[in-house]
């Protein structure tokens, strides 16, 4: 899908926006869901991430470049989205992948018998997902920690963490989303209390 933009930065940041919008929209109105997975922000996210071979370098230069503005807001919104239902972001990037240990191409795994045929690391799409996220994460803050990065970009590191590390809470990610939204909540209301106080 994003091939046939040939390297337009502009118009990829721009397609993955109004993607996820027109979905946002779409599962509104559609009966039968089923319809428009292809759609889905999960897969996008997935396709988006192969295009640019996982790499969690190309995520940072559209976080600093004339892109930034709208890639900042997809990745919070596809972070949001992602912690939101996380069984769903499992359930539709389940696929495994075979790494073998002579190539670091990825094969789509065909049958258990194929996996006993060669050593392999097996991959599920949500797992290169997840990884990728998280280097970007700790990207993000080294520059940060440098007082290097351009802008601010403490709300962004609070979701990049927490999906990043929705496989280290086992299956409670959104527990521990809640848990945070909440926190977050009760600290802006001291915040906002204190200053009526003055």
């Amino acid at each position: 899908m994003f091939d046939i933009m040939g390297g337009d930065d502009s118009m990829i940041v721009r397609t993955l926006n109004y993607l996820f919008s027109f979905y946002s929209k779409l599962v509104h109105v559609v009966n039968d869901l089923d319809q428009v997975q292809i759609l889905s922000p999960n897969r996008t996210l997935f396709h988006f991430l192969s295009f640019i071979d996982f790499q969690s370098s190309m995520m940072l230069e559209y976080l600093i470049s004339q892109e930034t503005i709208d890639f900042l807001s997809y990745l919070v919104s596809i972070c949001d989205h992602i912690l939101g239902d996380w069984e769903l972001f499992q359930l539709e990037l389940g696929e495994s992948y075979s790494l073998t240990a002579v190539s670091s191409t990825l094969v789509p795994l065909e049958s258990p018998k194929q996996q006993q045929q060669q050593q392999h690391i097996v991959v599920h799409q949500y797992q290169m997902v997840l990884h990728t996220l998280s280097n970007l994460y700790h990207e993000i803050a080294r520059i940060d920690r440098l007082g290097l990065f351009p802008y601010q970009p403490g709300p962004l590191l609070d979701r990049l963490k927490l999906v990043s590390g929705v496989g280290w809470y086992a299956e409670k990610p959104r527990l521990v989303y809640k848990v945070w939204a909440a926190d977050y909540r009760t600290r802006a209301d001291r915040f906002l209390n204190r200053g009526r106080k003055s």
